[in-house]
């Protein structure tokens, strides 16, 4: 949900590959846990097994990118630290079962975005030193399940970079969101780091896809 292509599809057009997308908006990784009305990962994954049944694994990047909605809703339902880490480790567990069902050597495992910066949370939930240390302890256990030929990027150093890029030829705006503040916007061109509430930009997701790129095609950026 964007003002137009989104990472995997920039990230496919860079690699000149075929996509083959089964996430959902709005999705946790598991609705037992986290209840959500559209599919989770375990269910999305199965969708994929499902209708993509020819695949070379050899020639195929599997890409898992999840854990807003989840931390989103963690941070929304308690603030008891016992229970969110209850939850937490439940999500990871959950996400650590369905990697299991994807080849290992060509797993990328995307790390938590700093979702404290979101209008969702700047403009109207409130953020906190809370909300920061739930996202580092997601991100945290993840980067754990990526062992070995597992590859576990650190999508929160990369949006963090691209906040600083406000004092340089960069966004115009990194803490509204674009069809809140539309006429601004629009004058720049759609130069916002965030689309809405909840959603970069898709010049975020450009900018996203040429890390991933460069990240994939040189051993010396982790």
């Amino acid at each position: 949900m964007t003002n137009g292509p989104t990472w995997n599809e920039y990230l496919s057009a860079f690699m000149g590959t075929d996509l083959f997308n089964h996430a959902y908006s709005g999705a946790t990784a598991n609705n037992t846990i986290l209840p959500r009305a559209v599919p989770d990962v375990s269910e999305q994954i199965q969708e994929f097994h499902t209708s993509c049944t020819s695949f070379d694994d050899q020639e195929t990047l599997y890409i898992i990118w999840t854990g807003v909605n989840d931390v989103h809703d963690i941070y929304v339902a308690t603030s008891n630290i016992t229970e969110q880490n209850i939850l937490l480790d439940n999500i990871i567990e959950s996400i650590a079962n369905e990697m299991k069902r994807l080849p290992h050597e060509h797993l990328l495992v995307l790390g938590l975005a700093p979702i404290q910066h979101l209008p969702l949370f700047t403009q109207h939930l409130g953020t906190s030193d809370a909300l920061s240390s739930l996202i580092d302890t997601f991100n945290d256990k993840l980067r754990a399940l990526a062992q070995g030929v597992i590859r576990f990027i650190d999508t929160r150093r990369l949006f963090e970079k691209y906040f600083t890029l406000q004092d340089t030829d960069g966004f115009a705006d990194i803490t509204q969101a674009c069809i809140r503040d539309f006429k601004q916007c629009l004058s720049s061109k759609f130069n916002y780091i965030w689309w809405d509430d909840w959603h970069p930009s898709t010049a975020t997701h450009q900018l996203l896809a040429a890390d991933l790129y460069d990240i994939l095609h040189n051993t010396n950026l982790t």
